[in-house]
């Protein structure tokens, strides 16, 4: 599936690069079912496994990034890479599966796919454009995937705070006219998932963190700069910022029309 996509989008640039495009490839990989070419799965059997250890998952991987290396391949040679504007990304954090027999892990993060700790919501990603933005460097600021539509026009030129727009323009970042960007950032999951995952609202706020259960107002505060892997909850010892914390989430629903769970 993902060789015919790769294929298919350079069918479309082969016709339509003669004017402005615009590309959105969401590939199913690396999403489920889990599989790969069937070389690729057996050059991993071969390999001695290590903290990843599933050999499909890794093809499925490595077949996704041969396939962006074609795009990009296909960019540099018909010489439109100097004027495309490349962004790689994802929409959630990595998938765990099955715990006794993992599709595979996100070291260092508490978690994985439909949680709300950091290994379910960040996620890789890459941006470039040659001689715009700088080679070889990383950013720690927080982002959020709405804000593509306003850095994508911004990086035309064009107005990037349009009316109901929720994302902010990275382009300033991406540049290095800026470093970061003064706001705060909101997930909001009103529904269950597993067994353990129940409604929810989260706000990021600077380093802090703080996830609103519905059932019972509980609340957890982390400190992601000090705490990535989100131990230990500093919620009974820092009253105010969860007030605080707390408000601006009200206030966020309030903004936005959030559908809010409510009791049967």
């Amino acid at each position: 599936m993902t060789d015919r996509e790769s294929d298919e989008i350079i069918g479309f640039l082969k016709s339509n690069s003669k004017k402005p495009f615009f590309v959105h490839w969401a590939p199913y990989a690396v999403h489920t079912p889990i599989m790969g070419p069937e070389g690729l799965v057996e050059k991993y059997r071969q390999k001695t496994p290590g903290q990843q250890r599933n050999p499909v998952y890794a093809a499925l991987i490595e077949n996704l990034d041969s396939n962006v290396g074609k795009l990009l391949d296909y960019l540099n040679q018909t010489g439109l890479r100097e004027n495309t504007l490349v962004i790689f990304t994802s929409d959630n954090g990595g998938l765990i599966g099955n715990k006794n027999n993992p599709v595979t892990w996100n070291i260092g993060l508490r978690e994985y796919k439909g949680y709300p700790y950091e290994g379910g919501i960040r996620i890789p990603t890459i941006v470039s454009l040659p001689n715009q933005i700088p080679s070889n460097v990383s950013s720690s600021m927080p982002t959020i995937s709405m804000d593509w539509i306003s850095t994508i026009l911004d990086a035309l030129g064009e107005n990037p705070n349009q009316a109901g727009f929720e994302g902010s323009s990275l382009w300033p970042i991406l540049i290095g006219e800026k470093e970061e960007l003064n706001r705060d950032l909101f997930w909001h999951f009103p529904h269950y998932r597993e067994p353990d995952v129940t409604p929810h609202t989260i706000v990021r706020s600077g380093d802090f963190k703080m996830i609103y259960y519905f059932e019972g107002e509980k609340v957890e505060l982390f400190d992601l700069k000090n705490d990535p892997m989100e131990e230990n909850n500093l919620s009974g010892k820092m009253p105010e910022m969860v007030s605080g914390l707390k408000a601006k989430i009200e206030s966020w629903w309030e903004e936005t029309g959030a559908r809010l769970p409510v009791e049967k």
